[in-house]
């Protein structure tokens, strides 16, 4: 009999122990192994030990055993067969789909690092799976692997003799990425996670360990899997060990089968999250809309983590968010011509501008991202990146010097002063210029500025500024443009160490970016091999909008092989800008849809081909006591036990779920086991007595789905804040009973079915039957109106809650 007092602190401590020590000589285990961050410890050996360490007393008549086992697995600790029981050989082939063995073809740094794989012999721009090679020194190997890879194949690293590691795919050849750069070339990759990989290269002799190009499955040119396994057995005993680990425990092999990492999830470029109201469709496009940024560094489980990260890409451009509605237009979402009202310049008439709409701004900056990474050269500013970088920084002054009445003079050739007085809404410089009595006003432009300034980035050495401007701007006047030019200069000098230490992202506005983009063609074949950023358009409610009102020519173009740069690339001319658009392949769109939402027709079928559907259903199993104590747990997981806050919410929800004595009583072993294993251990469902919303939500929807369709469930993001009756009866009739008459339009007849008698009565009228209509016998169905039984909705007040926890029963349970 194991004492019930040894806790999981004894338990380390007995394998602190042992590591110090060492295992005493006939106390070896013979099946099984207690397996710990990484090592391995006799599991009798530990249960004694702790019990020494807990009760001061030695245990030498005990067994071990099944029941020492299963005592250390309710302690959350891993037993797996002992080292050398199982046949790792035939373990190995029953735990992956495959086993390769790969040369790393001189790039083992390189693999290390990027967690890729490929090959220098590659033919760039060939798709192998479409045109694979079937001979030819050094690629017959191709065709075999690039067709036949599955994640999760298990695959050892070799390069001639040597035997560097193993590793897992995580990905599959694909012709669109991921991609490794060897030897200056974008190759298409395979994803990796490494495993393990030796101290040191293992080496062994050349005819045994000889590994030809590329890929290959054990078993050709006579080189077997259990061939190598010999080897490593004598000269690298930890990958042996490291196998057994992988094909012993159970959750490995899940992670190794089912744990994509993040950026090798391929992902469609336009996709719609549909179901009912209240299934997490927009709560879920937070973590969807990362995943495409690939922001390996989350924590997933992180809600905050996650929602701050969103917000921070949000803030930076790369996510946007928008609400479709029947008022939402081509002009919102494209381009139009909207007004902006102009005071100072044109006594209050509104001039009207043509205006880029959310979708376009978001393609211009995704279309960017390629333009920064087209070529490394472009990673240096030029001399016109330069000055548009320098003048928004001038104007900026200007314009902050402005809003606070701050004089601003500058000084001409000849030492004369001339005033700057206003920065247009186009973005020029109007200044200000006396002579005598005189007083004149110009305007310095941009693009003339920009003229000057590439002709003459320093004014030294200028013997006629006046003939040699003019030359160069027309007849506008050179004075002014030499005083303002003089300035720019003089701010460019302070400012050249900064610009060049920042990206051209940090340095344009929308204004400058868009003019860099018009100029700059994705033309095809760009993208492929090219890794840029991606961006997100988050769509919700995107059926409630006129989607071709909204989306015009654009149902085209967001096709993935009309895409710029792909094959089919298609653009077309907007019809207000006259300018040629097209959506680039690294901007995705994430719609949600709510299918219970009949406000508007269904989505548009010419739209509805373009989209990838992604269905999100109810889960009531999140409404479980034991998800919904989880949940809270986690929500205060840095509080502590005695925080006001925290026990205030605990004793709230665990009353409102009946949690008995035990419950209590283990709630802080179980807190303290997932701290140091992140294990969720279930309490019981016996122990919870109280109200189980879990039931109620699958009760609701299992009649609505039989009355409608499964497009009008109840969604269980309405119940996971609950965690009092008080909050459940405000749920029912905010929530609930609103989306029913809704759903059944007022036929509370049919909302009595789905919620029963303790929630819809039928209605007692005050006035007799017969008296009830006014005197108008004409009217023949009289009659029928007078014995048509109408239904109403209970009300339950503060003072009947009992009331209403009856009416839940009744719900649950109808012959009740």
């Amino acid at each position: 009999m194991i004492p019930l007092n040894i806790t999981r602190e004894h338990l380390l401590a007995a394998i602190e122990r042992i590591r110090r020590e060492g295992v005493p000589t006939g106390q070896e285990s013979t099946k099984h192994d207690l397996e710990y961050e990484g090592q391995y410890f006799p599991p009798k050996l530990v249960v004694r030990w702790a019990n020494k360490i807990a009760n001061g007393e030695d245990l030498w008549d005990f067994r071990g055993g099944p029941e020492t086992n299963d005592f250390l697995k309710t302690r959350g600790f891993s037993i797996v067969p002992k080292l050398g029981q199982i046949d790792l050989l035939s373990a190995l082939r029953t735990t992956f789909p495959r086993i390769w063995r790969c040369a790393v073809s001189g790039s083992w740094d390189l693999i290390r690092k990027e967690k890729l794989l490929s090959f220098e012999d590659f033919d760039r721009g060939r798709d192998y799976r479409q045109q694979p090679v079937i001979e030819g020194k050094g690629k017959k190997n191709i065709p075999p692997w690039v067709n036949d890879l599955k994640v999760g194949d298990l695959i050892f690293l070799l390069e001639k003799r040597y035997f560097y590691g193993f590793a897992v795919a995580r990905s599959t050849y694909n012709f669109d990425g991921p991609f490794l750069s060897l030897k200056g070339l974008q190759q298409p990759a395979i994803g990796l996670e490494i495993l393990y990989e030796a101290e040191r290269p293992v080496s062994a002799e050349y005819s045994i360990m000889r590994m030809p190009a590329t890929f290959s499955a054990f078993g050709r040119a006579g080189f077997e899997l259990g061939a190598l396994l010999e080897i490593l057995k004598a000269k690298d005993p930890r990958a042996i060990e490291r196998l057994y680990q992988l094909v012993n425990q159970p959750s490995l092999k899940v992670d190794i089968s089912t744990n994509y990492q993040i950026n090798m999830v391929k992902h469609f470029l336009n996709t719609i999250l549909y179901g009912p109201p209240g299934t997490g469709k927009t709560y879920n496009t937070v973590v969807k809309a990362l995943e495409i940024l690939e922001e390996a560094d989350l924590d997933w489980n992180d809600r905050k983590a996650l929602k701050e990260r969103f917000d921070q890409r949000m803030a930076e451009g790369r996510i946007v968010f928008t609400t479709f509605h029947q008022s939402m237009s081509y002009e919102d979402f494209i381009e139009g011509i909207k007004p902006v009202m102009n005071s100072e310049e044109n006594e209050g008439k509104p001039e009207y501008s043509i205006e880029d709409g959310v979708f376009k701004r978001l393609v211009i900056l995704s279309k960017y991202a390629y333009y920064l990474e087209r070529d490394a050269d472009l990673q240096s500013l030029t001399q016109e990146d330069r000055f548009h970088a320098i003048y928004d920084v001038l104007c900026d002054d200007f314009q902050d010097k402005l809003s606070e009445e701050e004089p601003i003079e500058l000084t001409t050739k000849t030492d004369s002063k001339v005033e700057v007085t206003k920065i247009t809404a186009r973005g020029n410089i109007q200044v200000k210029y006396k002579k005598g009595n005189q007083e004149a006003t110009f305007a310095v432009t941009r693009d003339s500025l920009l003229k000057l300034f590439l002709r003459f980035p320093s004014l030294e050495n200028i013997k006629s500024f006046t003939k040699e401007f003019k030359s160069i701007i027309g007849q506008k006047n050179p004075t002014i443009y030499w005083a303002v030019l003089n300035r720019f200069i003089d701010i460019a000098k302070k400012l050249d160490d900064k610009i060049i230490s920042k990206s051209k992202v940090e340095l344009f506005d929308y204004d400058e970016i868009k003019r860099v983009v018009e100029s700059f063609s994705i033309k095809k074949g760009l993208v492929e091999g090219v890794k840029t950023k991606n961006y997100v358009l988050i769509i919700d409610e995107i059926n409630r909008g006129n989607i071709a009102q909204i989306f015009g020519e654009l149902i085209t173009l967001i096709e993935e092989d009309k895409r710029l740069g792909k094959s089919e690339a298609l653009e077309v001319t907007l019809p207000y800008s006259k300018k040629p658009f097209g959506v680039p392949p690294n901007l995705y769109i994430i719609g949600t849809m709510n299918t219970a939402d009949r406000s508007v027709e269904a989505l548009d079928t010419a739209l509805r081909r373009r989209f990838s559907f992604e269905e999100m259903s109810p889960k009531p199993e999140l409404l479980t006591p034991n998800k919904l104590f989880w949940c809270l747990l986690k929500h205060y997981e840095e509080a502590p036990w005695d925080d006001t806050v925290y026990v205030q919410k605990e004793k709230k929800l665990l009353d409102f779920l009946g949690a008995s004595t035990k419950i209590w009583n283990l709630r802080k072993k179980f807190w303290d086991n997932y701290s140091s294993t992140s294990e969720e251990k279930e309490f019981p469902a016996s122990e919870f007595t109280g109200i189980n919303l879990d039931a109620i939500l699958h009760c609701i929807n299992t009649r609505i789905e039989r009355l409608l369709d499964s497009d009008h469930q109840i969604g269980h993001s309405y119940f996971l804040s609950v965690s009092s009756l008080e909050d459940l009866k405000d749920v029912f009739y905010r929530k609930v009973i609103p989306l029913l008459q809704e759903y059944f339009f007022g036929d509370y007849g049919k909302i009595g079915l789905v919620l029963g008698k303790g929630f819809v009565r039928k209605k007692a009228w005050d006035i007799q039957e017969t008296a009830f209509f006014a005197d108008f016998p004409d009217y023949e169905n009289a009659s029928d109106f007078t014995d048509r039984e109408v239904f109403e909705i209970i009300h339950y007040d503060e003072a009947s809650m009992e009331g209403f926890e009856k009416a839940l029963q009744g719900l649950l349970n109808p012959k009740a």
